[in-house]
Order: structure tokens, then C-alpha cells, then sequence
């Protein structure tokens, strides 16, 4: 599907068992706001090479997989609460948000990243603040995430909060996060090769297993 319309609301429905890929426009300062239902798997692809369209809702009830695997941004700015939803991200991918905004997503797979865009989307404007990112379900769906979360500078960061009680099992590089960390429930794994959890302060949920846990820095842990 090529969507070249400005600011669409059609509907998006992916069944169960099948693929679909959904072309956003080359134009400037559009934004998608589309109920997205199903199960299925929609690959969707930026082609705006300065990152000037924005997704702003519609993936509360879309219980498939998202998968984004070009070099340019998946471009995210509004918030999102889809508990049931997989977001898997090629290498070389990222998903960036605007700041200002929450994510709530079931489980993100891949070795991409998830990174604060300074962007509004909406014009050539800088903006700052925090993006949150809330992983994981309550499905009993584990899941291996192989990326990073990146802060892209002092004033524009990103907060990570395990929730759900799920295993996210962690295996990548190291995230490049400074503020909070915050294990909600289930079991945040490191890998053997040591990779951290940014230096941010660690927040441990009462009664919540975490083993092992590194921060790259001596911050404090609750």
C-alpha cells in the first residue's frame, strides 16, 4: 500500500497469518493517524529522507507485529499504548519519537534502536524533553530485544521502564540512556558479554527478580 494522501485516517486491518507493507509519502508535514487492527504483520517504510511525516496514533488495538527495516526513522509522535503488539527493528533501524510522548509496547525484537528524535515531525523546528519507552505484556509472550535506547542529547532522553510480567531477555550492546530505569516486573536479563543498562538511576520493583543487572555507571539501585 503507497500512502501519498496528506493526514490519513483509513482504517489499516492485517488478519492473522498474513504480511502487508505500508509505503508512507515523500511529502512534507503529513501525519497518519490510522486505526490499525488485526494480528498479522505490517512492515512499514519511511520514505521521506528528513523525516518530515509523523505516525500519531492507532496502534492502541493492533495485536500483530510492526516491522521496520530501512535506514530512515520510523517516525512516532503521539502516544501509544499497545500492550499486545510486537515492534521488531532491523539493525541499522530506529524507531524515534518525538519528545514529550509515551510508548506502552508489548514486546520489541531486532537489534535496532528506540531513540529520542528531537523532531517534532511537524516542521524543521528543534524541540526537547523526555520519551518513555514501557516494554513489555502480561501475555506470557518473552522476548529478546538486541538494540539499544538512546538518549540524543542532555535535554532530549529517553526512560525505560520494564513492566509486565514477562522475561525480556536484553543481548545488545549496551543502552545510551542516563535517566531512569525502572523493572516493573518479570526478569531483565544482561547478556555474557556485559552489555549495560545505560548509567541512569535503577529501580527495582518489590519482589521482582532481576538477575544479573548492570548499569554503566556506580548509580544508585533500589
Amino acid at each position: 500500500m503507497y500512502d501519498d494522501a496528506q493526514n490519513t485516517a483509513h482504517p489499516i486491518y492485517v488478519p492473522e497469518g498474513k504480511s502487508a507493507a505500508w509505503h508512507l509519502t515523500y511529502s512534507y508535514y503529513t501525519g497518519y493517524a490510522n486505526a490499525l487492527t488485526g494480528s498479522g504483520t505490517l512492515t512499514i517504510v519511511p520514505r521521506n529522507s528528513v523525516s518530515r511525516v509523523r505516525i500519531e496514533s492507532g496502534w492502541n488495538n493492533f495485536e500483530g507485529t510492526i516491522v521496520h527495516n530501512t535506514s530512515l526513522w520510523l517516525p512516532l509522535r503521539g502516544n501509544m499504548n499497545a500492550p499486545k503488539m510486537t515492534l521488531q527493528i532491523a539493525d541499522g533501524s530506529a524507531a524515534a519519537s518525538s519528545p514529550g510522548y509515551t510508548y506502552t509496547i508489548g514486546a520489541v525484537t531486532g537489534s535496532g534502536d528506540l531513540t529520542n528524535s528531537a523532531c517534532d515531525y511537524n516542521s524543521s523546528s528543534a524541540v526537547s524533553g523526555n520519551v518513555t519507552w514501557n516494554l513489555g505484556n502480561n501475555l506470557g509472550k518473552d522476548f529478546t530485544f538486541a538494540g539499544r535506547i538512546n538518549d540524543n542529547s542532555a535535554t532530549n532522553y529517553c526512560t525505560f521502564n520494564k513492566v509486565g510480567s514477562c522475561t525480556m531477555t536484553y543481548t545488545g550492546p549496551g543502552m545510551n540512556i542516563t535517566r531512569a530505569v525502572n523493572v516493573n516486573g518479570g526478569l531483565v536479563l544482561d547478556n555474557a558479554s556485559g552489555a549495560d543498562l545505560g548509567s541512569g538511576t535503577l529501580t527495582l520493583k518489590s519482589r521482582c527478580a532481576a538477575l544479573p543487572l548492570r548499569l554503566r555507571a556506580a548509580a544508585p539501585c533500589l
